[in-house]
């Protein structure tokens, strides 16, 4: 801790604004989990609204156009708004609407290569291939450090962290 939180009138939080990132606690297993469903529903209701619509407003059935187009449209959306909050803040929706930040385990802020490519693409990679890279993050998540096999591939770790409002 700071200096400053012994008197910081916030949030019951381990931290005040202005501690570096390194001594911030760990974010809890809630709010991880959290923004992991936000960040799926972010990335699933245009799908699911775009293959209604194809089917609804157009009488086609899926399988005859809106697959091809519709719904690659849009996925890439939501995908393009993602990866420009990872740009501009250092995380998803869902970790900036719950208050939680990736950073790298030096204590800096991820950069965005370690968190698209190492933290999410590799392992879903490694999980699309075999379960059993699935069910060993699933253990490493509920141990000490609370560091998923996706953490430790890209060397990173997933900490309590303020909203910052988007400009």
């Amino acid at each position: 801790m700071c200096e400053a939180c012994a008197s910081w009138e916030g949030a019951a939080l381990a931290y005040c604004p202005h501690c570096p990132l390194s001594v911030r606690p760990t974010a809890l297993l809630s709010k991880r989990l959290g923004a992991a469903l936000l960040d799926l529903a972010v990335l699933a209701l245009p799908v699911f609204l775009a293959a209604w619509a194809g089917r609804h407003l157009t009488q086609i059935p899926l399988s005859d156009g809106i697959g091809f187009i519709g719904l690659p449209v849009a996925l890439a959306v939501p995908l393009c708004v993602q990866f420009g909050f990872q740009v501009a803040l250092g995380r998803s929706i869902g970790k900036w609407a719950l208050g939680i930040r990736v950073i790298d385990v030096g204590g800096e802020q991820a950069d965005v290569v370690q968190v698209i490519v190492l933290r999410n693409a590799v392992p879903m990679l490694l999980y699309g291939f075999c379960g059993v890279p699935a069910i060993i993050d699933l253990v490493m998540l509920m141990g000490v450090d609370h560091r998923r096999l996706k953490d430790r591939i890209a060397k990173t770790r997933v900490i309590e962290d303020a909203r910052e409002v988007p400009a």
